[in-house]
């Protein structure tokens, strides 16, 4: 018998949030991706998805190159935008594992900054979590 892959869930990611009618808002994500759970999102800062998440990457020409907000559920934008739950600030405690980072955050260092933007926010990222 072939063993059950459970795929992540929130209570996997999210290890503790003090209040979700605080921490949480809902957003619109940008087109063109299919968004994972845990995905770490930066605010589109100019042209024409301004105001709009999209995963943090390391170079970005619209800006959203700073962690900004952690996604709360899977969201297919491949088609167009949609909208997403977030948890945009803290406090609340998650797991570095569940985490998923822009490929062009090739190494450690560079997904330890975002981390550090996160914490910023009040969003406390743990190893062990």
């Amino acid at each position: 018998m072939a063993p059950l892959i459970k795929p992540p869930s929130l209570g996997d990611l999210v290890k503790y949030e003090l209040e979700p009618n605080f921490t949480r808002e809902t957003v619109t994500l940008r087109a063109g991706t299919a968004y994972p759970l845990g995905a770490v999102l930066g605010l589109v800062a100019t042209g024409p998805d301004a105001g709009r998440f999209a995963f943090a990457a390391d170079e970005a020409e619209t800006g959203e190159t700073a962690a900004a907000a952690v996604l709360l559920e899977p969201v297919d934008a491949t088609e167009g935008e949609r909208r997403g739950t977030v948890l945009r600030r803290g406090p609340a405690i998650l797991s570095r594992a569940e985490l998923v980072f822009d490929p062009s955050l090739g190494d450690e260092s560079q997904r330890a900054g975002r981390i550090a933007e996160l914490t910023d926010l009040g969003l406390v990222v743990r190893e062990t979590a």
